[in-house]
């Protein structure tokens, strides 16, 4: 897995955001337009990651994360010590309460490049570990919303940026590929079977490793 400069993008008329879908084999089509269902799944899913595996990477374990009002991304550690390691916290750029933003501006880049230029942790434990978070969201998801109403989106209401990340999550939670889908017959069978999950969430791994 190999991710190169995208600064030229704009030149050649490809988003960040396609490139770096392309980049797994994924592409998609903006004009597509999600259904709401899985628009909204999506949307709650980016909306409950936790980030605590990518605050945690090689061995790392409890550390906490607490973010500011200013934006501000503080780390600390079991014992209350600030983390100044590739564990670190960073400035969150995207606005309060906008995950999708949030995976375009702050999420994305730390991907890519990692928190500075000294980071010395590769693509694949930084991707790893925001899958391990992410899958932790699709759990809670599936067996902790308790039947709670999850936040309606329209397709039409995003702008085109946050079009393209829905669509890359898209491929990556409800892939044409997959034999487990996220249907709603499969969540009420993965609520007596929680193995189902588990062999739902090995497929979205599969995609890049």
């Amino acid at each position: 897995m190999i991710f190169i400069s995208v600064s030229s993008l704009s030149a050649q008329g490809i988003s960040r955001m396609t490139y770096f879908a392309n980049l797994f084999g994924l592409s998609f089509d903006t004009s597509q337009e999600i259904p709401q269902r899985e628009l909204s799944i999506i949307y709650f899913i980016l909306d409950n990651i936790e980030e605590y595996h990518i605050h945690c990477m090689r061995g790392e374990e409890q550390n906490q994360v607490f973010i500011h009002t200013d934006g501000t991304v503080v780390v600390v550690d079991k014992h209350g010590n600030p983390v100044t390691n590739y564990n670190r916290g960073t400035i969150r750029i995207a606005r309060k309460n906008d995950p999708i933003g949030h995976f375009i501006l702050d999420t994305q880049p730390w991907l890519n490049f990692g928190v500075d230029s000294n980071d010395p942790t590769t693509i694949e434990e930084r991707l790893e570990a925001y899958l391990k978070d992410m899958q932790n969201a699709i759990f809670v998801f599936l067996f902790h919303r308790r039947n709670d109403p999850i936040k309606q989106i329209n397709y039409k209401d995003l702008d085109q940026v946050d079009k393209e990340v829905c669509h890359f999550f898209y491929q990556m939670l409800f892939n044409k590929s997959y034999k487990i889908q996220l249907t709603d017959e499969n969540i009420a069978k993965m609520h007596k079977s929680p193995n189902l999950w588990a062999k739902y969430s090995h497929q979205i791994f599969n995609l890049f490793f």
